[in-house]
């Protein structure tokens, strides 16, 4: 007798490569404990009836985990277009978080964008934004996993009047969570262009005391790496930033001699966000002239892509890697396929957490985080190659350590039209005061 029995179509376990057909996945105790042939479920294993699903049109693949997220954010999503990303900061994002940014409008933007995540087959969410106690909170609630980012930044924000008191929060949170189970704390020094080297060094130093990773923008525009006199890599190479315990989000602006470093210095990640990159203009990221370096995605905060949906960011990175490829390394052989970017979703992304012994494939021992997906997109030879090009696949069902948040598109922890409904109350105060408000 077993947890679940998930019988499905396909299963796509990431490690090893390949897909399997008209298999089950087997989950007891929270835990994968077989993957074997539908034919030969019965007799070795049963489950309560509602729990032995016949995913007949479905595939089976492991929680999939969005590297690089601002989730409060969803309260900002399309603010504006047409503008870069310094503008876009300068003169819209950061006035509507002095305006407006609270322990209130972080949970109302959080729930939203974990309904979001959890809809497009998200478990766990690497995020970085202002009150992050909040984001814990809820993510914990509805039974996520996070790696929750505490912000440190040069300047006096709602959340913390000095980067000192933002430094104290991050250990004070990250003692609250050092021994939780799904949630973990990252010290996120939020860009070369808002944090002096001195409190690079100090978030360096707690990173380094506490074993915790550091999550920052790098080379994100041709603004950043163009405007001070010496690169940003190299001040933080210097300052000790550049090593196994960094997360680098963008990486738009990378010179040959930066990708042989980060070859040889092993970072714990970079994070490709494609679609915010292409929104404010910023560049893309040389994924297919990184060797073995290790690449995830990203979709960015809402604000800025317009959307947390991961599966949908992957085909874009796809596409663009496929032109560049093209127009910059001779061919289209020298691009990612579509198993590579699976596993950016999955296994990368579980490696530059450091819970890749736990999640990011479908191996036995593993905790279950399972994602199923109806296969819309019919006729199918490659089912990798139909995930991420066609678009219409919805993500039905969603267990994180075989608890299920989702089942048959019903989520289990959310009230969708409560949160909606105060979604729409923070936007109607939005609204009021930004360049675009509408006259009543």
């Amino acid at each position: 007798q077993v947890q679940w029995i998930l019988s499905a179509r396909y299963v796509i376990p990431i490690v090893p490569d390949g897909a399997l057909e008209n298999h089950s996945l087997i989950i007891n105790e929270g835990k994968i404990v077989d993957l074997l042939p539908t034919s030969q479920v019965s007799g070795k294993y049963t489950a309560e009836e509602e729990n032995h699903l016949d995913l007949k049109d479905h595939v089976l693949l492991p929680g999939l985990i969005n590297m690089h997220t601002h989730s409060a954010m969803t309260l900002a999503r399309c603010i504006v277009d047409g503008v870069d990303l310094h503008t876009w900061l300068e003169e819209y994002i950061w006035p509507i978080e002095r305006a407006f940014v609270s322990t209130d409008f972080c949970r109302v933007g959080v729930e939203k964008a974990c309904v979001e995540m959890l809809r497009s087959g998200t478990t766990c969410f690497n995020d970085m934004y202002f009150y992050p106690d909040v984001t814990a909170q809820v993510a914990d609630k509805c039974g996520m996993r996070a790696a929750v980012g505490v912000p440190i930044i040069n300047v006096e924000t709602n959340w913390a009047a000095t980067p000192q008191i933002a430094l104290q929060k991050f250990s004070e949170l990250h003692e609250q969570y050092k021994d939780h189970e799904r949630i973990q704390v990252a010290i996120c020094p939020h860009a070369p262009y808002t944090v002096t080297d001195e409190l690079f060094s100090e978030c360096e130093r707690l990173s380094k005391e506490t074993n915790c990773l550091i999550h920052t923008h790098l080379h994100e525009t041709p603004f950043e790496v163009n405007t001070p006199e010496e690169r940003p890599f190299s001040r933080l190479e210097k300052l000790g930033v550049i090593n196994e315990r960094l997360i680098a989000v963008h990486m738009t602006q990378l010179s040959e001699e930066e990708i042989q470093k980060l070859q040889g210095t092993k970072i714990a990640g970079i994070v490709h966000c494609p679609e915010s990159n292409l929104k404010l203009g910023s560049g893309i990221c040389p994924v297919s002239s990184l060797g073995d370096i290790n690449v995830c995605i990203g979709t960015d905060g809402a604000s800025s892509n317009d959307d947390l949906d991961i599966i949908g960011e992957t085909r874009t990175a796809f596409l663009v890697d496929n032109y560049r490829s093209q127009i910059k390394l001779g061919g289209l052989d020298k691009s990612k396929n579509s198993s590579d970017w699976l596993n950016s979703l999955t296994i990368n992304a579980a490696k530059a957490l450091r819970i890749a012994d736990r999640v990011g494939s479908l191996e036995k021992g593993k905790e279950a985080d399972v994602i199923a997906i109806k296969v819309n997109a019919l006729p199918v030879y490659d089912i990798h190659h139909t995930l991420v090009m066609s678009g219409n696949n919805p993500v039905t069902d969603v267990w994180v350590a075989g608890r299920p948040l989702m089942r048959d598109g019903d989520l289990r922890d959310f009230d969708e039209e409560t949160v909606n409904n105060s979604v729409i109350e923070w936007g109607e105060k939005i609204r009021k005061v930004t360049k675009h408000a509408v006259p009543e």
